[in-house]
């Protein structure tokens, strides 16, 4: 017999030497030798090694096959097909800092030797070709199976049998090791790490250039951000060194660049420098062109050259048209005037009426003389003057004023005036008006402080609605084969296994996510077995977590509008209260007696919305259907499913497997990693149809512009107080820099002072409102307005104290484009997009006024009005003549005859 099976023959020896056997079954017990008790052969079950509960308990010949000194069992189980690899520093792989457990397939040979394993392929045999017992001597006799092999005496005294103890084989591609053991085992570990590039972006710079900025970086991002005075645009897949140009509206202001540098959806850098002002002059790249007549005072004179072109041509232009239509019209007058004489010849022969034909002849004559022309020469220069009167009329933009009645203010003994405002406004917000500036006064006129509204961005949040929870997944096999009546091998098992049904032969790996299958392979004794009805070969395809990160896949089913503004509060003293809100339509935020509600807003173009995402808490990105349904293969309903990773399910056609001699071979579909899901191409944040779409803090966020929005400001119970001071204010170190009619408007930099204490100053100057705070060090302030005109030389009024002050704020802007930036730039191939405006609409912010002042200096004005009679002379004298000498060359070379006997020639004309 052998021990450490559940049934098996047990051999006797009587007194005259006869042997004689008996068939024992031990149920659940296993047959155990023991010497002291002859009729219990049934003990306690053999026990595997403590690391595991699956082992086999064979002893016989084959173990000295199991051991690491075999040279060809030690080259298999350290291939890098079987050997599972473990994460060393040492050895240079990138590895993680932290140590964590991991679960690893692993074998125990006969030696004692453990071996960590790729996949776990298990063949079982309970039959040995070659190992058989014999019992006694003479002539041989034995068992029903080993007689079909071998001849048998009927008479024989020598009993052989087979020994059907289980022996575990690993299947590999080269040939079959025994094992004593095998199974799942806990190890501390490093975890890979995946080779993702550097997240330290060395190489990455930005500095400013005279027409905007260059970007450097190290190459292989798969995009820029680059925000200028918080209006953004993305740059997918830049290169190495990029150039960005600006219009020339934010290149004559002071503006503020922040670059942010992306890789697979991962910010690396992020680089904020503030460029200085250029001046506009030195952005004028052109000999003569428009940017002359729009800035003259950079070049006057080359501008009175370029606007006396223009006006000949322009004015030559407009009279050939006229007098086109005039000949056009003179031409079909006379085709009218050739019907009617026709038909009334027609009816002179007719009816024979000489006379009355002669008179109506005549009057017709006179009816159709052309008229004096004199007139209609000057309609051309008429016209002009019309379209630049009509141009110059523009509207001036003013700050919003609340005045306090007189009944809500008081005075108290210390000579301060405290007033309650009550007031319900509406404001227009538009993406050329960003900021609103609300001057509260008191029932006097003076001012008791300021609410200035700043609108930092408008964007629209992704309302997300979930579709399942997934995880990065390895998909391993497991195959045992099991010989019939042995372990769960038993009656039609095999056919009527489900899917999910647990099995002792898989019990270490029935935990984890996977589908349970089994096929019907070869049994007898040629197979390892001792019964020739097919064995089980029984097989799982699960998925073993790759990444700790839990993937959330979801779909934006609406995007809700969200501005984000600034409320700042200044009191007669100077004192700022700052307050942002976050406005949603509909709802009301309250702060510091203030009610703000967001009453309408007009978004531009809506992102995309039937698009599916995918996300990590960390990144994001956009997924294809392919994609998506990769994801679906291992889905997990609930975010807590999808952490302990066990409950998930996996989708039966997730591998495609194939039975192969004593194995079974699987194509599975696997998620190894997240790059696999977060390519570079489409990994926010990216740019759509023109809308930034970026991650926020694991959310979505599209920035776009508003086409309009109202907001209601509700004031309930506001209290300021004004003092009645004997102060002074002073304006000093005024400067005006930047340009007019444009979105980025103009800025006017002064100092304010104060001979004591500190107060908030109102300004008045003929076009604009301001206000500052001032105090006796003076206090330094940049103040963004909106023009109209470019020449500025104004007398402005300081209301701070009992004594206003005046100040001249005096400068000249610049004329530029109002596009928010021109094109890119690529350093490689000199790709440039190019953005022109309609002629009309640069009519409208041209400033004539400009121009004509410097008209009144002679200079300039002869230096027009020479251009004008260089341009007469040269089209009415010069061009005339050089047509009528390049004619009659013409006529001598085209036209030429000979004249004169024997050979004495000469050309007449």
């Amino acid at each position: 017999m052998h021990e450490c099976v559940h049934d098996g023959l047990v051999i006797k020896r009587d007194n005259q030497g006869l042997l004689c056997w008996e068939y024992i079954d031990c149920k659940e017990k296993h047959l155990r030798i023991q010497k002291e008790m002859y009729n219990n052969y049934c003990g306690e079950k053999c026990s595997c090694p403590s690391w595991t509960n699956q082992c086999s308990f064979y002893y016989g010949p084959s173990v000295k096959n199991s051991t690491l000194k075999n040279k060809s069992v030690y080259e298999i189980l350290n291939s890098q097909e079987v050997k599972a690899k473990l994460c060393k520093i040492e050895s240079g792989d990138n590895c993680a800092k932290l140590r964590t457990i991991k679960e690893f397939n692993q074998i125990e040979l006969y030696d004692g030797n453990k071996i960590l394993v790729n996949d776990l392929n298990i063949i079982i045999e309970d039959l040995m070709e070659n190992e058989y017992v014999c019992v006694g001597q003479g002539p041989v006799t034995g068992s029903a199976k080993f007689c079909e092999n071998h001849h048998c005496n009927e008479r024989g005294t020598q009993l052989c049998y087979y020994v059907r103890s289980e022996i575990a084989f690993l299947e590999t591609s080269k040939e079959k090791i025994p094992i004593k053991a095998w199974g799942r085992v806990k190890i501390k570990t490093n975890e890979f790490l995946d080779k993702k590039e550097n997240l330290i972006c060395k190489k990455c710079e930005l500095k400013c250039t005279k027409d905007g900025i260059e970007i450097k970086n190290e190459g292989k991002l798969n995009g820029i951000e680059i925000c200028v005075n918080k209006k953004c645009v993305y740059k997918s897949f830049p290169d190495e060194t990029e150039k960005m140009i600006f219009s020339k509206n934010i290149l004559v202001n002071d503006y503020n660049v922040m670059t942010s540098f992306f890789r697979n959806g991962e910010k690396l850098k992020e680089i904020e420098i503030v460029c200085e002002r250029q001046n506009v002059c030195v952005l004028i790249e052109c000999t003569l062109c428009w940017e002359y007549l729009k800035n003259p005072h950079c070049y006057p004179e080359i501008a009175m050259i370029t606007f006396g072109i223009t006006l000949y041509l322009l004015t030559s232009t407009i009279l050939m048209i006229f007098k086109i239509i005039k000949f056009v019209l003179k031409f079909l007058k006379i085709l009218f005037i050739f019907k009617i004489k026709c038909i009334k010849w027609i009816g002179k022969v007719i009816i024979k009426d000489r006379s009355n034909k002669n008179r109506k002849d005549k009057n017709k004559t006179k009816e159709f003389n052309p008229k004096n022309l004199e007139n209609s020469q000057l309609l051309p220069m008429k016209i002009m003057i019309t379209i630049i009167i009509f141009y110059l009329i523009k509207d001036v933009k003013s700050l919003t004023s609340i005045n306090a009645r007189e009944e809500s203010c008081t005075v108290n003994k210390l000579g301060e005036r405290n007033c309650l405002f009550e007031e319900i406004i509406e404001i227009n917000l538009n993406p050329h008006n960003q900021i609103v500036k609300i001057l509260l006064n008191d029932h006097t006129g003076k001012l008791a402080g300021t609410i200035e509204i700043e609108v930092h961005y408008v964007e629209m949040i992704c309302t997300k609605a979930i579709k399942f929870f997934s995880r990065t997944y390895q998909i391993k096999t497991m195959s045992v084969k099991r010989c019939y009546s042995e372990g769960s091998c038993v009656d039609n098992k095999c056919s009527e296994l489900k899917t999910n049904e647990k099995i002792d032969e898989l019990k270490d790996i029935n935990k984890f996510p996977g589908i349970t299958q089994c096929v019907e392979s070869d049994g007898g004794w040629f197979q390892g077995c001792f019964y020739t009805v097919p064995a089980c070969t029984y097989y799982r395809y699960y998925a073993i977590p790759s990444e700790k990160e839990i993937l959330d896949i979801f779909t934006c089913d609406k995007w809700e509008p969200i501005i984000k503004i600034n409320n700042k509060l200044i009191d007669s003293h100077g004192n700022i209260t700052n307050s942002m809100f976050n406005l949603i339509p509909g709802r009301k935020v309250t702060n510091n007696k203030i009610e703000i509600t967001l009453k309408d807003i007009t978004m531009g173009l809506i992102p995309m919305l039937a698009s599916t995402f995918v996300s990590n808490s960390k990144k994001i990105a956009k997924i294809d259907t392919e994609t998506e349904n990769n994801l679906r293969m291992f889905k997990c309903k609930s975010r807590t499913e999808a952490k302990t990773f066990l409950n998930c399910k996996i989708d039966p056609n997730i591998c495609h497997c194939r039975p192969a001699d004593n194995k079974v071979n699987c194509d599975c579909k696997e998620l190894n990693n997240q790059s696999m899901i977060f390519k570079p191409e489409n990994s926010l944040p990216f740019s759509h149809n023109g809308i930034m779409i970026k991650n926020k803090f694991g959310n979505i966020i599209a920035a776009t512009e508003i086409s309009s929005a109202t907001l209601q400001f509700k004031l309930q119970g506001m209290k300021l107080k004004t003092e009645i001071e004997l102060n002074k204010c002073l304006i000093t170190n005024v400067s005006l820099y930047g340009c007019y009619e444009c979105d980025e408007g103009a800025k006017v930099y002064l100092t304010c002072n104060t001979d004591f204490g500190k107060s908030l100053a109102n300004i008045v100057c003929p076009s604009i409102n301001m206000f500052t705070t001032c105090g006796p060090k003076g206090i330094d302030k940049v103040i963004s307005i909106n023009l109209n005109k470019a020449h500025i030389e104004e007398e402005c009024e300081v209301f701070c104290g009992l004594h206003p002050t005046t100040f001249k704020l005096k400068g000249t802007l610049a004329a530029t484009e109002n596009k928010y930036i021109d094109f890119w730039n690529k350093v490689e191939n000199k790709e440039k997009r190019i953005e022109t405006k309609a002629f009309i609409h640069w009519l409208q912010q041209f400033d004539y006024t400009n121009l004509f002042f410097y008209l009144i200096n002679p200079r300039y004005l002869f230096i027009f009005l020479c251009t004008l009679l260089i341009l007469l002379i040269l089209f009415y004298c010069c061009m005339p003549l050089l047509f009528r000498l390049m004619l009659k060359r013409g006529m001598q070379i085209f036209c030429a005859r000979s004249v004169g006997d024997d050979g004495n020639h000469m050309k007449i004309i």
